[in-house]
């Protein structure tokens, strides 16, 4: 790798490191191998950064992390703040053994109630109780706040522009 000063990472660092590893990429790369490396490796740090930001506010909130991850896709979803434990499942990337345990426990701490689907028989509904809403309330206080100083971070165009790049990024990894 070239000495460069507008290195966003060291290049040594786990985040450069760690896509050169994925990738094979050589000591000596091109321009665009390095802008590729950074690029990757931002996303990384991202990706970390995001997880230990809601790892805190699970614990801040004495929460599972999965569970603050229900609770506030629950809460946003609709004004019952209710969904199909199967749509749960699918938004989360989770087995339905794995939403059942959570919602089992969420249910135990008298966060979530179950209900059947009138739409579907064997299908159950999950929804925040009072209990449930007022914990999701709390823990995106912070995490909202966050999110207006990241929305003032760029200009519309340049948040349309970075969705649209990164969509294109997502479909080249499928």
């Amino acid at each position: 790798m070239t000495g460069r000063d507008d290195d966003l990472y060291d290049p040594a660092g786990l985040p450069g490191r760690f896509y050169a590893a994925i990738c094979g990429l050589a000591e000596e790369q091109s321009e665009e191998e390095h802008h590729r490396r950074q690029a990757m490796g931002q996303l990384q740090d991202i990706a970390a950064r995001l997880k230990e930001l809601a790892a805190d506010t699970a614990v801040t909130h004495d929460i599972h992390g999965t569970d603050l991850t229900v609770l506030v896709l629950l809460y946003r979803a609709n004004v019952q703040a209710m969904a199909k434990a199967s749509a749960i499942q699918r938004s989360l990337g989770f087995t339905s053994g794995g939403v059942t345990r959570r919602l089992d426990a969420m249910e135990g701490r008298g966060l979530v109630e179950r209900l059947p689907d009138p739409d579907d028989g064997r299908a159950k509904l999950a929804r925040l109780t009072e209990a449930g809403r007022a914990l999701a309330a709390r823990a995106l206080e912070r995490s909202d706040a966050r999110n207006r100083r990241l929305h003032d971070a760029f200009s519309s165009g340049e948040w349309r522009t970075l969705t649209l790049l990164l969509r294109r990024l997502g479909a080249a990894l499928e």
